[in-house]
C-alpha cells in the first residue's frame, strides 16, 4: 500500500485470481487483470500512479511481469524478450524492480522503465540468484546468492556495478525485503534462526530486532519500513515455539552520532 491505494488479489469466481487495486473501501475496487492471453494476475505493490505484479499466460502458464496505472487497460505487459519467467515486486513510481528467468537459467535481479525493452539486468557476475523485492527512488534491495554461499541481503543503485553485499558479519544468510531509501528491513540468520533485523544507510550498522521480543520467540522477520522524521516503524511477524505466528511491529528512533560504528 501507499498514500493513495492498496493492491492485491480478488477472486471473481472460484479458482480465479485478478489483481485489484483499492482507494481505502471495498466499493472502490477495481479489477485490473487484463485482457488477451492471460488467465490469472496479482498486483504486488504500488507507488504513486504504478501498479505492479505479474499476469499469467494462458498458452504455457509463465508469469508476465505486469504494470498497470489504475484501470485494466493500462496493462502493460514487462516480460524481458526471451525470458521463461519473470514478475515485478516492487516500482519506485517511475521504475519498476523483480526478477526474471532468462533462457539460459537462473533467477536475475531486474529494473524496468515501464516498458518490456527498457529491462535492464542486475544480476552480478559469480553469482547464481539474485531478485529484488522493494525499491524506492535511486535504491532497489533484496537478495544475491553467490556460488556455495545461500542468499545475501543486497542493495543496487540501478547497475549492476553499484551492487553492495549487505550481509551481516557473524550472518550465516540474509534477505532484504524492504527500504524507505535510507534505512533497510529483513532478516538476518543467526544460530541457523532468522532475526528480523534493520540496516541504516550511512552507519554500517544493522540492528537486530529479534531480542526486543523476549524469550520464546524462534525467528522472526520484517516485510516492510517506514520513517517518520527519525522514528522508524518496521513491520514484519514473529513466530512463537509454541503458539501461532504473530504480526509484530517494531518502533525506535535513528539517533544520529559521531561515535564509532559498531555492529
Amino acid at each position: 500500500m501507499d498514500a493513495k491505494g492498496q493492491v492485491g488479489q480478488v477472486t471473481p469466481q472460484p479458482n480465479t485470481y485478478h489483481a485489484a487495486l483499492w482507494r481505502g473501501t471495498p466499493e472502490s475496487a477495481v479489477d485490473l487483470h487484463p485482457a488477451g492471453p492471460y488467465y490469472s494476475s496479482i498486483a504486488y505493490a504500488i507507488r504513486a500512479d504504478q501498479q505492479v505484479g505479474y499476469a499469467r499466460q494462458s498458452s504455457d502458464g509463465m508469469t508476465h511481469a505486469a504494470l498497470w496505472r489504475g484501470t485494466p487497460e493500462s496493462f502493460v505487459d514487462l516480460h524481458p524478450p526471451g525470458a521463461q519467467w519473470s514478475e515485478a515486486f516492487a516500482t519506485d513510481g517511475e521504475h519498476q524492480g523483480g526478477w526474471f528467468v532468462p533462457a539460459a537459467g537462473g533467477l536475475h535481479a531486474v529494473i524496468w522503465n515501464g516498458t518490456a525493452a527498457s529491462y535492464a539486468d542486475l544480476h552480478p557476475p559469480g553469482a547464481v540468484a539474485s531478485a529484488i523485492r522493494d525499491m524506492a527512488p535511486g535504491v532497489q534491495v533484496g537478495y544475491v546468492r553467490w556460488v556455495g554461499k545461500p542468499n545475501h541481503a543486497a542493495l543496487w543503485r540501478g547497475t549492476v556495478a553499484s551492487l553492495v553485499d549487505l550481509n551481516p558479519p557473524g550472518a550465516s544468510q540474509s534477505e532484504l525485503n524492504a527500504t524507505d531509501g535510507r534505512n533497510h528491513a529483513g532478516a538476518a540468520w543467526l544460530d541457523s534462526l532468522s532475526h528480523a533485523a534493520v540496516w541504516l544507510e550511512g552507519r554500517e550498522e544493522v540492528v537486530d530486532l529479534h531480542p526486543l521480543l523476549g524469550p520464546g520467540y524462534i525467528a522472526s522477520v520484517v516485510k516492510a519500513i517506514w520513517t517518520d522524521g527519525r522514528t522508524i516503524y518496521a513491520a514484519g511477524f514473529a513466530d512463537p515455539s509454541a503458539a501461532p505466528r504473530e504480526a509484530w511491529v517494531w518502533i525506535g528512533t535513528r539517533v544520529e552520532t559521531d561515535a564509532p560504528k559498531r555492529r
